[in-house]
């Protein structure tokens, strides 16, 4: 008797670490995107896209959404079929559904289960064809951290290149600025920043915006609107020069935004990016972490950028400055003449 016990116990052990129950993992992922995702999410169509991703990646296997059921067949021939829910909106039943398909090929390839289900939540993710992406629980998601480059050039424009948001780049900022007092204008570098937290952005639109909008955002919920206002008493006020080119994106974008139309910046380059959506993170109990996009932001006069982007008022093409509104998108981080023209207009503004 003993021995069947202890073999019972042995094998409840090896089998809840071979084929865990993933269902409360697909029934998390799922509330979460339902309740908190930008735009509505069909449910169904969601689990149904994960599936059909995965199941893209093995030439074996063939994954199928029926009427009634869904099937998955193994070298053409049908090794798995389960009864959809009657309610196609039921997030319990299709957690059920994408846990029983993921331990099924958990036990065919003898894989880790847990890993099996964060892919099929990779492509559910990817589905929405957003900046929402699924983290696995393997990936390290620390942050990189860059330095905020600056110097003087021409002994009177102070020139500042953010490379990317982190938690640093506000105090970078005012330091640099410090170290300069007699500085008489200002190019700021947005080249290539991709965006980061959007706090570093509004915090450094505050050093320069004495009373107004920095940015408002929207999210899921009618009563969402929420703004950034600026109550600095003593905003630096000198001529702005901003470098932006097609890579310049989300947080990146509302700096540039909030200082062209609240502190008179002049924006040079070409037209960014165009990324007006913001992520919220949130982690499971597996370690994995789902960066969704939950709102919108606009820029202080209302704008929303979204794949619009930032045209500049000096688009420059072929290293040739233009006034126009249809601004090519290029790639000009190493650029040498957009600092160049930035630093002739400053001058020429400051002598004016």
């Amino acid at each position: 008797m003993l021995r069947k016990i202890l073999a019972l116990i042995i094998c409840c052990i090896f089998s809840g670490t071979a084929f865990a129950d993933d269902s409360p993992f697909f029934s998390s992922l799922l509330t979460t995107v339902q309740q908190k995702h930008l735009t509505p999410i069909d449910i169904e169509e969601f689990t149904v896209s994960g599936l059909k991703g995965f199941f893209s990646s093995y030439k074996d296997l063939t994954f199928s959404n029926g009427s009634d059921m869904v099937y998955v067949y193994l070298n053409n021939r049908q090794f798995t079929m389960l009864r959809k829910p009657s309610d196609s909106k039921d997030i319990d039943a299709w957690a059920t559904i994408a846990a029983s398909i993921s331990k099924k090929i958990t036990k065919l390839f003898n894989q880790n289960s847990s890993l099996i289900a964060e892919n099929i939540a990779f492509f559910s993710v990817k589905s929405l064809q957003d900046h929402s992406r699924y983290h696995f629980s393997s990936e390290n998601n620390s942050p990189t951290q860059y330095d905020t480059y600056y110097n003087m050039l021409d002994g009177e424009i102070l020139y500042l290149k953010i490379f990317d948001f982190n938690n640093d780049n506000s105090t970078a900022v005012s330091t640099a600025i410090e170290q300069f007092p007699d500085c008489k204008g200002i190019i700021l570098d947005l080249r290539g920043n991709q965006g980061g937290p959007i706090n570093e952005a509004i915090a450094i639109a505050k050093l320069f915006v004495d009373d107004g909008i920095i940015l408002s955002t929207k999210a899921k919920t009618i009563d969402s609107e929420k703004y950034y206002i600026s109550d600095t008493k003593s905003a630096i006020s000198i001529p702005l020069a901003i470098l932006i080119d097609q890579n310049t994106a989300s947080s990146a974008e509302i700096l540039a935004a909030a200082l062209k139309e609240q502190a008179q910046a002049v924006l040079i380059g070409s037209t960014s990016f165009g990324k007006s959506s913001y992520q919220e993170t949130y982690v499971f109990e597996n370690g994995g972490k789902l960066s969704l996009t939950v709102g919108e932001f606009y820029t202080p006069s209302g704008k929303n950028i979204d794949r619009k982007g930032l045209s500049p008022d000096y688009c420059i093409i072929n290293d040739i400055p233009y006034k126009t509104e249809n601004c090519p998108r290029q790639s000009r981080e190493n650029r040498l003449f957009d600092i160049d023209f930035a630093v002739k207009l400053l001058l020429s503004e400051i002598s004016s």
